[in-house]
């Protein structure tokens, strides 16, 4: 499903419109709920996100003592980078700890472990381990994630040495590029093995989104244009770029940010055009890039 040129010069995406159809009858299916409906989800929604704020804190305060305790003087500093920075991320917003030490071996390893296994028993992505020498090394094979931990992180102990650190850019276009198909390819696999009930779709498409956002905004940085301040505007701004409709990354979005019934939304019907979209972006980036 790719797009046409019409006869006026302008665009028809996806080919007959069937990805459009699909997409508009899923927002008719949501626009269907009652505004009584919207109100109390959008209130049950905001009592959840104030919760979760409160446990995400007390876990990271919880998560700083134990390191400390675990490594002593060797801990250097501990950052906290991505969604759950902003004061208005949600459930579905990780906590992702990256921890520097002064020295880094398999003793340190084993000293952390515990504390690691409490962190992903509490359901949080594993922390990185660094030690300086060791991310500033390698910063030109990670300018993605460290491009995006420098714009948008939060220190919870020790010094900002992300305000130091430089980021070679040589490699970012590789970069962007190999990790917009190596995500596409990792979607169409989740999909194929998904038991087809509906939580489990919600919640692929929920962790596909936050990874296409990011990469969509470099897109934008690798074809040579200032970086977006969000997903959402880097996915209108590809859109239109590249002649697509950006209307299946914004139902996504709404779904992850709690701003749809999601109950209601038909998710098969916005899966189709929406993994033709990331798709589509790939494939456009491959060739820009490449000329």
């Amino acid at each position: 499903m790719e797009a046409d040129i019409g006869a006026d010069g302008g665009w028809v995406p996806w080919g007959a419109g069937a990805g459009v159809a699909m997409v508009e009858a899923a927002v008719a299916e949501v626009s269907a709920v009652s505004g009584v409906d919207r109100q109390e989800a959008a209130a049950q929604a905001e009592v959840g996100s104030i919760k979760a704020r409160m446990d995400k804190e007390k876990d990271l305060n919880e998560l700083v003592a134990r390191l400390k305790q675990a490594a002593g003087s060797n801990l250097s500093a501990v950052v906290l980078y991505g969604s759950a920075v902003d004061h208005d991320f949600g459930e579905h917003s990780d906590l992702n700890v990256l921890c520097l030490l002064h020295r880094l071996g398999g003793a340190v390893l084993e000293s952390l472990r515990p504390v690691g296994l409490w962190w992903s028993h509490k359901g949080h992505p594993p922390p990185l381990v660094f030690t300086f020498t060791e991310l500033r090394n390698s910063a030109d094979v990670f300018s993605i994630e460290l491009l995006d931990m420098k714009a948008r992180h939060r220190m919870l102990e020790g010094a900002d040495f992300l305000a130091e650190l430089q980021v070679p850019m040589a490699q970012h276009k590789l970069q962007v590029e190999r990790e917009l198909r190596v995500n596409v390819i990792r979607l169409r696999q989740s999909y194929l093995r998904i038991a087809g009930r509906r939580s489990e779709l919600a919640e692929l498409l929920i962790a596909s989104a936050s990874s296409f956002g990011t990469l969509f905004r470099h897109a934008l940085i690798a074809l040579g244009q200032e970086a977006p301040s969000s997903a959402r505007e880097a996915a209108d701004r590809l859109a239109k770029l590249f002649a697509m409709n950006a209307a299946p990354f914004h139902l996504v979005l709404d779904l992850r940010e709690g701003k749809s019934a999601g109950g209601e939304m038909n998710l098969e019907a916005v899966f189709e055009p929406y993994v033709d979209l990331v798709t589509r972006v790939a494939e456009e980036i491959d060739r820009r890039l490449a000329s």
